[in-house]
């Protein structure tokens, strides 16, 4: 063993106490690294597998009054899997003891992309005109459950 081994372990002996402190705070920085890029990469995972599962759109383009044809065209374009297009538009629903009228946004049901996740009742039947679903958080607010009976006033016209 060299004079200066024995003198670095010597130093590291007077100084033992921050040496420990220093390998512990390395050995946590390394650790708190590890688990982190874990953790960022089983998130980035389960949101993978959420989107593939739910068929999630990776991109919305709203637009007004497009023609039909406007959807073979985006299909067409590379990279693109599948196009879909839905209709948005608002109206008004009227609710037991409710006074005034609610604004609420209408969508079209996805058929390809975005599937829904359902907590009760079930989908609505295809030529079945007057089924809708709502979301969960305003169904349990207003008291609402499946097979309630809703007015609607959309495009001026009144159904129920």
């Amino acid at each position: 063993m060299s004079m200066l081994d024995r003198k670095l372990g010597r130093d590291l002996w007077r100084v033992r106490g921050q040496a420990l402190a220093i390998m512990l705070v390395i050995s946590l920085g390394v650790m708190l690294l590890v688990m982190m890029d874990g953790l960022v990469n089983s998130l980035s995972e389960t949101r993978h597998s959420y989107y593939q599962r739910y068929r999630l759109a990776e991109i919305f383009a709203p637009v007004k009054r497009a023609p039909r044809r406007l959807l073979t065209e985006v299909a067409a374009l590379p990279g693109v899997a599948v196009a879909e297009g839905r209709i948005n538009g608002g109206g008004l629903l009227n609710l037991p003891g409710v006074a005034a009228p609610i604004r609420a946004r209408m969508l079209s049901l996805p058929t390809r992309l975005n599937q829904l996740v359902l907590s009760a009742g079930r989908q609505p039947e295809p030529g079945r005109r007057h089924e809708v679903l709502l979301l969960d958080g305003f169904a349990r607010a207003r008291g609402l459950a499946p097979g309630d009976t809703l007015l609607a006033t959309l495009n001026g016209g009144r159904s129920a």
